[in-house]
């Protein structure tokens, strides 16, 4: 004799399925909320074709980063004390090993100094060597767009908002 199987219908059970991707979901929600990405404004170095204007002097303002500290040079007679080389701001500490130590206070006030010789000037070419941390290239951004010490307005005095990135020229890599 021949048996008889009785067939059922039987469903799949997706709970489970559905579950591991429903419970993931308000997590990745949730951790995406933590992050967050800061743009820092500049502008990279522009060819221009022809002559400069002779018409209006400029300042041609450079802050050079080395792991010494600052050298700041432009046309200003301020910026070459005796007929020398440019103003040197030196580290806190020597070799500046901490990003605290480089001497953002006195860039900011020697800025602050030619911006009142200079106040319709906007530019200021930023050069760090490779081996300067982001976190001082930063800072020293910060202290040459405006100085947070002298309000007008109801906000920070703004020295040189314009900041252009550069690659230091002449400026060896120390070994």
């Amino acid at each position: 004799m021949r048996e008889h199987r009785q067939r059922t219908d039987s469903e799949i059970n997706v709970l489970p399925v559905m579950n591991l991707m429903a419970v993931p979901i308000p997590f990745l929600l949730m951790a995406a909320q933590f992050m967050s990405l800061g743009v820092i404004d500049t502008a990279l170095p522009a060819v221009q074709a022809g002559e400069p204007s002779a018409d209006a002097p400029t300042l041609n303002l450079w802050i050079r980063i080395d792991a010494d500290g600052y050298r700041v040079s432009g046309t200003d007679p301020m910026l070459h004390p005796d007929g020398g080389a440019d103003v040197r701001l030196q580290c806190a500490v020597a070799g500046c090993p901490e990003a605290s130590d480089y001497p953002v206070g006195e860039l900011r006030r020697l800025l602050g100094y030619l911006k009142d010789e200079w106040p319709d000037e906007t530019l200021v070419v930023v050069a760090p060597l490779p081996s300067v941390p982001y976190e001082v290239m930063v800072r020293t951004m910060d202290a040459a767009r405006a100085d947070p010490g002298v309000v007008v307005k109801g906000g920070p005095r703004p020295l040189f908002p314009e900041v252009v990135i550069a690659s230091a020229p002449d400026a060896p890599e120390a070994p």
